[in-house]
């Protein structure tokens, strides 16, 4: 029974991402069409907040889907990490199954294409992204990440031998293609891991402070009673006391 982890991501997506995603290619479309696409596009943006941490705005300008697609619906360069995102998003309303075979297949070619700087088999969104696309494939150090995102729960043994073609073909020589889903199960495991794991982002003025490297870099000083009671009644009440707590750091 899914329905309920459905319903948590599909909150999810309207709550964080609505506004953002751009459906004006559906304006004219019924409203139970724009929700789809909402969807489909809003769960492609998630799997990049999930998987690449990156913010809700940033995602969302990854979207690429529409007419002309080549199966790819979003795009996104980590110039700093030298990792580049390709997306496929399939919304599955009743949270079961997986995507068609011929979806996978148009997504493969359009891969292929992309490897191959066709840009001419793409639409716009696409081809806005050209500098930025080349830029990115012709770092030698760059590492291609393809996430298959679907909100299912399986995946089929003909799916993965489409996908682990295209990786045994472009990593013959060294590896730099990978591959990861992004099920319904994973969907909903990120959402509980961003409740549980919320960074706590405040300043703070640390004495006697100082930093190790080893085995894990981390900051260490002294706060004063009242600073801690006053980050405590802001809107920390909570993760401030979560095991693992992470703060952001910033000199």
């Amino acid at each position: 029974m899914v329905k309920l982890q459905l319903t948590h991501i599909k909150n999810k997506l309207y709550e964080t991402l609505t506004g953002l995603i751009d459906i004006a290619d559906h304006q004219n479309k019924p409203d139970a069409e724009k929700q789809k696409v909402l969807l489909s596009r809003g769960y492609a943006a998630y799997s990049l907040m999930s998987l690449a941490s990156v913010e809700p705005e940033i995602a969302a300008q990854a979207i690429v889907d529409g007419y002309r697609d080549n199966g790819i619906d979003a795009i996104y360069y980590d110039e700093s990490e030298k990792i580049f995102w390709i997306v496929q998003s399939k919304w599955i309303e009743s949270g079961n199954g997986e995507p068609d075979s011929g979806e996978i297949h148009k997504f493969i070619q359009g891969i292929k294409d992309i490897i191959d700087f066709k840009f001419e088999k793409f639409n716009p969104k696409v081809k806005n992204k050209q500098i930025v696309i080349e830029k990115a494939l012709a770092d030698y150090s760059v590492k291609v990440k393809i996430i298959l995102a679907y909100s299912g729960t399986k995946l089929g043994n003909n799916n993965r031998q489409i996908i682990s073609k295209l990786l045994e073909e472009n990593n013959e020589a060294s590896e730099l293609f990978f591959w990861e889903t992004f099920s319904l199960y994973e969907a909903h495991k990120a959402l509980s891991a961003s409740l549980e794991g919320k960074p706590v982002n405040t300043d703070l003025n640390l004495t006697s402070w100082g930093q190790i490297e080893e085995p894990y870099q981390a900051i260490y000083g002294q706060i004063d009673a009242q600073t801690l009671a006053e980050i405590w009644l802001a809107k920390w009440r909570e993760p401030i006391f979560k095991k693992h707590q992470k703060f952001c750091w910033s000199q």
